[in-house]
């Protein structure tokens, strides 16, 4: 942190130009603090990473997995740590989740502070909701070289076979040209708080496969040709499902 902030007062200091379109060091402050946050409480429990020279190092891309228990979000923001710090905040870049819309009313159901700190500062510490404004914010933010977590299921599942998935991830991988990253993430029960903290001391692993690319198309495009949709969504979720090694529809 403390090198954080000399690197701030001497970019001011040298002139150093922000890449136009990316935030001020101000208004990242709120995002580093929760990542450093995580990265400390977290680091220790995940005891394996596979997969992290499959990730595009200069480009934006979506990372779309399965939605194992409510520490998913947490592991792949642990997990992609030196990797967030080396590419993404060093060009003034972050990392996107798209969520429940309803996330900011289960204060029960999810971790307190989480659903505190989406409703105070939202898109600034990276939630994005998953609706139609949600996508086209995670579209020009995917233009922009910024990168987007997305759990296409919708929901927390813990059997052995996937749900169906939703085709928001394949509207931002055709209509934004992005790659996709298939992971799969390996974590015990979290569908509520006291099971959260219950399994906190419990190994976590995550795996990233490599990229899944689509030619960019337009919306007009998908109107008249819907069924892309449904192929992307198909082969997208076939990936996931051999990552993480469950059976999909």
């Amino acid at each position: 942190m403390v090198k954080w902030i000399s690197r701030v007062a001497s970019n001011h200091a040298l002139g150093v130009r922000i890449p136009p379109g990316a935030p001020k060091e101000t208004k990242m402050f709120f995002y580093k603090i929760l990542y450093w946050l995580i990265e400390f409480f977290l680091g220790q429990r995940i005891s394996k990473i596979e997969g992290l020279g499959d990730l595009p190092k200069n480009r934006g891309f979506i990372i779309a997995a399965n939605h194992e228990s409510g520490y998913d979000p947490l592991i792949i923001t642990s997990a992609l740590k030196k990797f967030v710090r080396r590419y993404l905040f060093s060009r003034r870049k972050r990392m996107y989740f798209i969520a429940n819309v309803n996330l900011r009313e289960k204060i029960i159901r999810y971790t307190p502070l989480v659903v505190a700190l989406i409703n105070l500062w939202g898109e600034k510490i990276g939630y994005l909701p998953a609706n139609r404004k949600g996508l086209e914010r995670a579209i020009k933010l995917l233009q922009e070289d910024n990168v987007i977590v997305i759990f296409p299921e919708g929901h927390i599942n813990s059997s052995q076979w996937l749900r169906k998935g939703k085709k928001g991830v394949a509207v931002m991988a055709l209509k934004s040209g992005a790659p996709v990253i298939p992971a799969a993430c390996f974590s015990p029960p979290a569908k509520n708080f006291w099971q959260f903290i219950l399994n906190f001391p419990k190994k976590k692993k995550i795996a990233f496969s490599p990229a899944l690319r689509f030619v960019k198309i337009s919306q007009e495009t998908i109107d008249r040709r819907p069924g892309r949709l449904d192929v992307a969504v198909a082969l997208i979720m076939e990936k996931i499902a051999l990552a993480c090694g469950k059976k999909y529809f």
